[in-house]
């Protein structure tokens, strides 16, 4: 149904996931939310300010039902079919967000001929990387859609 696909650090699997889910585990008979963490996630200092200190839609909890739902979700999509769709990824190196390394392994399993495009020292959050990465993540975006 889709003719282009861009997918900026697609979550398959989240970054140390194997703790993640045995701490969930654990705590979830006992706790409906934990404290959330901010994480340097993207390398513009305003953009992280931000997010912890300024904007007010961020949770300030993650919920146990949401990784309930991820621990669900991930091996339905590491079963699905192949399908014949070919994205363009953007995927940085230092993204502690999502496993990435996993993540394009099963995306090349999944996807047929992604176009994966590694940008070494970004972060998870692409879109709000600093200008430098922005200007080269906009400029595959453009490429890929002329």
């Amino acid at each position: 149904p889709f003719e282009q696909v861009i997918l900026l650090a697609p979550l398959v699997r989240p970054f140390k996931w194997g703790t993640a889910r045995w701490l969930h585990t654990v705590v979830s008979p006992f706790a409906k939310t934990l404290k959330r963490v901010f994480t340097i996630n993207s390398n513009d200092p305003d953009f992280l300010d931000f997010l912890e200190n300024r904007d007010p839609l961020q949770a300030r909890r993650i919920s146990a039902i949401w990784v309930s739902a991820l621990k669900k979700w991930m091996p339905g999509f590491e079963k699905a079919s192949r399908i014949k769709v070919s994205p363009v990824v953007i995927q940085g190196d230092k993204d502690e967000t999502v496993d990435w390394q996993y993540n394009l392994e099963m995306i090349k399993k999944k996807f047929e001929s992604p176009d994966i495009r590694m940008l070494p020292g970004a972060r998870h959050q692409l879109a709000n990387e600093n200008e430098a990465f922005r200007r080269k993540i906009f400029a595959i975006i453009d490429e890929y859609l002329a």
